[in-house]
């Protein structure tokens, strides 16, 4: 089944009609940081906005009647989830089961306890599966891509690279390919003057499935950046993975940067409004579904929608993090 058949209009339209279903059924008392992000995630569910917003919370109602591995996680985290739950067709009780039998298969290739980093793993590796039992291979191929990329960088590499890894595990390259093209455009990029850091890391990782060679990959992610910061927008390490996203996409920096921007001046006004990293990422994620529709690309939708994934729950951390700080 071709994956763009029946999709609605994906577009910063329809982007802001579910933001505003999602708002619009909160509770008073109810925090808001996820919505940008569970409003991204919702973006290809069939139905309409109204539809889609009952059935998350429908579904994080479920997710809250006690799945044990749920209970810790916090509110932002539990409506990303519910979005992807719903999305896949998925149930809480089912995904609680698989994240239970996967665990101590995961701590048999001695990788550690990852929390909510593990649990998005565990859905990217079961949305490949198509909801079905997660394999002992997958689980081996995915232990080896990440000791491989450990191997390069030892204090580096953690659970926070757990859904990166689950995306790799997915291509066809051999575990060692996959660690060591990540090493090369990680410092490839390092070498064009990006921060080497865990945010280079995650995006390199991300890169790796990009039919571009490294030297082509790291050119066409610099000349992006200084695409953007030639129209004063700054490019920060919580950026790199949004330009790792715009890197698949072949149409040229001016027109990427060009429409990125156009998007940002309509996301003017939502409530809550958007800070300016919320708005070049979602802007972004915005630019490419709207291409790979317009491409007919399943291959590009399915790569925006895993940098989707990956974007939300790292942006929840950030969002936790400001939380607890600020108590």
């Amino acid at each position: 089944m071709n994956p763009l058949q029946n999709l609605p209009e994906l577009n910063v339209d329809r982007y802001r009609q579910i933001h505003k279903a999602l708002h619009g059924t909160k509770s008073f008392w109810e925090e808001t940081s996820h919505i940008h992000h569970t409003a991204m995630l919702a973006m290809i569910c069939p139905g309409s906005p109204s539809v889609i917003g009952k059935g998350i919370r429908d579904t994080r109602e479920q997710v809250a009647k006690g799945q044990s591995i749920f209970s810790a996680t916090s509110s932002s985290f539990s409506y990303m989830l519910s979005s992807l739950l719903f999305l896949t067709e998925d149930s809480p009780a089912a995904f609680d089961a698989e994240c239970k039998r996967v665990a101590p298969l995961l701590r048999a290739e001695k990788l550690g306890k990852g929390g909510a980093n593990e649990q998005v793993a565990v859905m990217l590796l079961r949305m490949q599966q198509k909801k079905q039992p997660i394999s002992s291979a997958q689980i081996k191929r995915f232990a080896s891509i990440f000791q491989g990329i450990k191997k390069y960088h030892p204090f580096l590499t953690n659970a926070g690279d757990y859904p990166s890894v689950a995306v790799m595990t997915g291509d066809s390259a051999s575990p060692e390919q996959s660690a060591d093209a990540s090493e090369n455009i990680y410092e490839a990029l390092g070498r064009a003057g990006l921060t080497k850091f865990s945010a280079l890391q995650a995006a390199a990782n991300f890169l790796t499935g990009s039919k571009r060679s490294v030297e082509e990959t790291a050119r066409r992610f610099m000349e992006l950046k200084d695409r953007f910061k030639a129209e004063k927008v700054s490019i920060f390490q919580s950026d790199y993975f949004s330009l790792a996203l715009l890197c698949f996409f072949d149409n040229s920096s001016e027109t990427i940067v060009n429409r990125v921007q156009k998007i940002r001046e309509r996301l003017a006004g939502l409530k809550p409004g958007l800070g300016k990293n919320d708005s070049f990422l979602i802007a972004s994620l915005l630019f490419a579904y709207e291409t790979a529709q317009q491409e007919r690309s399943p291959e590009k939708l399915l790569v925006t929608q895993q940098a989707t994934i990956i974007i939300a729950i790292s942006a929840t951390h950030i969002n936790d993090a400001a939380a607890a700080a600020a108590v």
